[in-house]
């Protein structure tokens, strides 16, 4: 069974071309050249691209949801246990106390703070957007 070139885009053509193997296929190597020549001479026979449907783009923005509402989940964690403890992690396993740096302590549990808000505020975004858009 031989390949149906005229489904390809001329750059997946000329992929084709520098990786066929020309002394084994030389059927398929000469219609691969042909159908090289034919696009060449008419632009419009390229085919068109497929268009997104709404269903991969939504499930596609609902993943984008879903990692939001992880980060959302995990910042919360962190600073419901830094309030707790007056103890938060900062970058490589740094572990700042209010009493000893509370400097270090503020900006880190800002950073987490400014993550979570930002989450939410992109979920909301996305979810006015597909209520209110359709």
């Amino acid at each position: 069974m031989d390949p149906d070139y005229k489904q390809c885009t001329l750059a997946e053509l000329y992929d084709v071309e520098e990786n066929i193997n020309k002394q084994r296929y030389p059927q398929r190597y000469n219609a691969l050249m042909q159908e090289i020549a034919y696009r060449k001479q008419n632009p419009d026979a390229e085919p068109k691209p497929e268009p997104i449907n709404d269903n991969e783009e939504s499930q596609v923005e609902w993943m984008i949801m879903f990692l939001f509402f992880m980060v959302i989940v995990y910042s919360s964690f962190v600073l419901i246990d830094a309030y707790s403890t007056g103890v938060i992690r900062g970058k490589h396993s740094h572990i700042y106390h209010i009493d000893t740096s509370p400097q270090d302590y503020y900006r880190t549990l800002s950073i987490y703070a400014l993550g979570a808000v930002g989450a939410f505020l992109i979920i909301v975004k996305l979810l006015i957007k597909k209520l209110f858009n359709k």
